[in-house]
């Protein structure tokens, strides 16, 4: 789906494998996402598939509405939902030593627009202070907000949903309530 141009719903999650760099210790200072683009939410095919989440090493999100997003710990609720918490590099520094790695898993939400946005690493190597930007393989990441037209309902030009065997069936177009979207 992905090569066919599918944008995810909702949230985005990147999992991004830091690591040092062998002559210096490297420490990551901010992370945040540089917005290449911010419209409407996508009114195209719109297919309900059931998300799978697995437990990240350590956790960071972006709301992705907010004018200026930052990186935000995430206060865990349950085990694969969180909710943006206080500003994650107010309080923390990532810290490389030589050759050290470390996982981090990077939710980036909407709940009101199609966003595409890069993601920029500013870190310190030694004393110089550096920055990288990490993307989907050359191109920016993207994710959408449902395509809503009113409080309950969506529209999108063809509706397909998950069956229980795998297989997606066919629910219809235009307008619809959210849970015969994904329900029917």
């Amino acid at each position: 789906m992905d090569e066919a141009g599918a944008i995810t719903l909702d949230s985005v999650t990147i999992g991004i494998t830091l690591t040092g760099d062998g002559s210096h210790d490297v420490n990551i200072i901010d992370l945040q996402p540089d917005i290449v683009e911010r419209t409407a939410p996508w009114s195209g095919t719109f297919f309900c598939i059931p998300p799978e989440a697995g437990t990240p090493t350590m956790q960071m999100g972006f709301d992705l509405d907010s004018p200026r997003p930052i990186a935000r710990t995430i206060e865990t609720l349950m085990p694969d939902v969180g909710k943006p918490g206080r500003p994650f590099f107010n309080e923390k520094t990532i810290t490389l030593n030589k050759h050290e790695q470390q996982v981090v898993i990077a939710r980036a939400s909407t709940t009101r627009n199609q966003v595409a946005f890069r993601l920029r690493v500013t870190y310190m190597l030694g004393r110089v202070r550096k920055q990288a930007v990490i993307d989907d393989a050359g191109r920016p990441f993207r994710v959408t907000a449902l395509n809503r037209v009113g409080a309950e309902d969506v529209s999108y030009q063809r509706v397909y949903v998950s069956a229980p065997d795998y297989s997606l069936r066919d629910v219809g177009t235009g307008r619809m309530s959210t849970s015969q979207a994904c329900h029917s």
